[in-house]
């Protein structure tokens, strides 16, 4: 029977390393000391492997202790050879197969790395952003990230698989549906300012600093109950070219790692361990004698400074039959807790978000030659002191692409206006006839001239006279507006340069994600316009203008909501209830891209600052969504490059706004387009 003291390096190798004459004594060499010890305490740990047996059942180090009569001839079978013999390949790999994963050396790489691993990665994840982008919550919609890391655990949870049921009791509806819903609800989760997570992370290498050692412990102990020697090892090992070499003239030291293996990607040494297919493999036999493995297609070589590479790859300590080896004592340790710090910063580094790009516009363009019109009688004095006001905006703008600035129209009457404008394109099949209203009396229309896409600023002629008087909040007023009207130029532009024609293409109705987005493509356009021109005076005016426009659609459009779901529950008119509650969530997508894009533009949180929108967003169960908004807006503007399936990932916020009132919209494929499941609830 084995007993409770379990050497981990067996002693009848550690002998091939003793004094000459001091029977078994050896030099112990340690980072900070040296001394001689006999063998008997070297290499060796109370209940290592396993307790003693209560039932008397055999213990793994009984296995194990068993197991080393066999490998203790093999071993002497291979010190008999001399310097230049070949060794046999199946002795010298079982030998290295079953030393190698045994020792307290290849617990400790596992444990440092665990735990090197874990802080990394626990400093790395509680930092918000990285914990959005590596759960893929920096994308607008399902993404293959979360698919892969959240999405499978949720799936296993209770709750979700009763939703699910009681969904498809009610309706057939996909699941692609609930992923999408379960997608935008845990983003608002992971966005808020309440979110736990970050803060568990940082906890994490303290929750699991005490299970890593016994882990690791427990899961060596089952490989080797298991099998007491490595197969895969064995195999590859088998394959190699084995033969004695000489040692060093100073002997050489026998490293608690057993054997070191070449790393061909750094050309170095490291503990075999850390190695699988390295195409060289030495452990030392003797103080003379070491036993070196190469494969088929590597070089034979002689290693002149073996005992520095091999002090290098120790843990904790080598042992030599000699006591001239303290020059290596400060090596011990540095070499694979080197190597595995630079594979774990480059994992951690790989898996980082990448930087945001810093804001920019790449469009720089000289302005384009747009007529100023009057729709009323304007003296040309005060024509010219409008557009000179005009063209030193465009002067502080042109980092914008105003190119597509067809026309400035000054009206009494916009509604009159727009619509005796020849818009150039088909108004039924394409959703761009509407305009977009930046504040009330300002409004934009996209007209096509030769193919071409243009815009026309129409404004109420209450902004010019603003202008002529020149009261200083008046003309601050005025600027706002013409800097968002040259902004929205520049997004046109965009639009045309990232995805020529899109704006442009006809919508049928039974093209879900076209039908959607015509309700995003308006706030996506609204946010920068607003963000554009938040600079330009009038802050605290377009403030209150934004958060009142954005209070009112709130209560407005949902009530719109609320009464079509009435009639809806009458007449089951399906196709009215859609275009009821599209148009109503396009206001509240409008608005909400304003206000943001406003107060980001201004460096101001648009929910902490405004307590009554905050108020109202909290009442509609709707500050988390409105987070995620704020977000994904932020996060569009900044992509060099747009594909279409970025622009119809935001219809996932469309979906959003209608679950408070128990409405879902979802793909129904291509024959039937939309579908609207409503409940009898709000």
């Amino acid at each position: 029977m084995a007993g409770r003291k379990q050497h981990y390096i067996p002693q009848f190798f550690q002998r091939g390393f003793c004094i000459t004459g001091k029977g078994n004594q050896t030099n112990v060499y340690r980072r900070e000391n040296h001394y001689t010890l006999n063998i008997n305490s070297v290499g060796a740990q109370r209940d290592f492997y396993s307790s003693p047996s209560s039932s008397g059942e055999e213990t793994l180090d009984d296995s194990i202790t068993f197991y080393e009569n066999r490998l203790g001839s093999l071993v002497h079978s291979l010190r008999t050879l001399k310097i230049g013999d070949s060794a046999d390949p199946k002795a010298a790999a079982a030998i290295i197969a079953h030393l190698i994963p045994r020792t307290n050396s290849a617990r400790n790489i596992i444990k440092h790395s665990t735990r090197l691993f874990i802080n990394e990665a626990s400093d790395l994840f509680s930092d918000k952003e990285e914990l959005i982008f590596n759960f893929g919550f920096d994308q607008v919609s399902t993404n293959p990230t979360w698919s892969e890391t959240l999405l499978p655990l949720i799936e296993k949870e209770e709750i979700f698989k009763e939703l699910t049921r009681q969904f498809n009791e009610a309706a057939n509806i996909p699941k692609e549906f609930f992923n999408r819903l379960l997608f935008i609800l845990s983003k608002e989760s992971i966005l808020s300012d309440n979110n736990p997570l970050p803060d568990i992370i940082t906890l994490l290498p303290k929750i699991l600093a005490n299970r890593i050692d016994k882990s690791v412990d427990d899961g060596q102990k089952k490989i080797l109950k298991e099998d007491l020697t490595i197969k895969s090892r064995i195999r590859i090992l088998e394959k190699y070219k084995w033969y004695i070499d000489a040692g060093p003239a100073e002997g050489a030291i026998m490293p608690d790692c057993i054997a070191i293996g070449l790393d061909e990607t750094d050309n170095k040494f490291y503990p075999h361990i850390m190695t699988f297919k390295a195409p060289a493999v030495v452990m030392p036999l003797t103080p003379q004698k070491l036993l070196i493995g190469i494969s088929n297609d590597f070089t034979p070589f002689n290693l002149l400074d073996f005992n520095k590479e091999a002090s290098e790859c120790c843990d904790d300590f080598f042992i030599s039959s000699q006591s001239s080896h303290n020059n290596l004592q400060k090596n011990i340790g540095n070499r694979w807790k080197n190597k595995i710090e630079l594979s774990i910063s480059d994992t951690i580094d790989k898996i980082r978000a990448p930087e945001k790009p810093k804001t920019s516009d790449p469009y720089y363009t000289t302005p384009s030659n747009y007529d100023l019109i009057f729709t009323e009688n304007t003296s040309e004095f005060n024509i010219l002191i409008i557009k000179g006001k005009i063209n030193k905006i465009i002067e502080r703008t042109k980092h914008l692409a105003v190119s597509r600035l067809d026309k400035i129209i000054f009206t009494s009457d916009i509604q009159k206006t727009i619509i005796n404008t020849e818009r150039g394109f088909n108004t039924k099949l394409i959703p761009e006839e509407t305009p977009d209203f930046i504040v009330q009396g300002a409004a934009i229309i996209l007209v096509q001239r030769n193919k071409k896409l243009k815009i026309h600023l129409i404004i109420d002629n209450s902004y010019a006279l603003n202008i002529i008087q020149r009261p200083k909040s008046s003309t601050c007023i005025s600027s706002h507006i013409f800097a968002a009207g040259f902004s929205f130029s520049n997004i046109i532009d965009k639009f045309e340069k990232k995805l020529p024609g899109f704006l442009m293409e006809p919508v049928p109705i039974q093209n879900h994600d076209s039908t959607l987005h015509a309700a995003v493509r308006k706030a996506l356009r609204a946010y920068k316009y607003a963000y554009d021109s938040s600079e330009f005076g009038s802050k605290r005016i377009f403030e209150k203008e934004f958060s009142n426009y954005l209070a009112k659609t709130l209560d407005f459009n949902y009530y719109l909501i609320d009464e079509a779901k009435k009639r809806h529950s009458v007449n089951q008119d399906f196709h009215t209830l859609f275009i009821t509650i599209h148009n109503a969530i396009t206001g509240i997508l409008i608005d909400s891209a304003k206000f943001i894009g406003h107060m980001e533009g201004i460096g101001e949180d648009p929910i902490k600052k405004n307590t009554e929108i905050m108020n109202k967003l909290n009442t509609l169960n709707l500050t988390g969504w409105f987070k995620v908004f704020a977000y994904d807006l932020h996060n569009f503007w900044q992509k060099a490059d747009w594909i279409r399936e970025d622009l119809h990932a935001f219809n996932i916020h469309v979906e959003r706004l209608l679950y408070p009132k128990g409405i879902l919209i979802y793909n129904a494929g291509k024959e039937n387009g939309t579908m609207i499941f409503s409940s009898t609830e709000n």
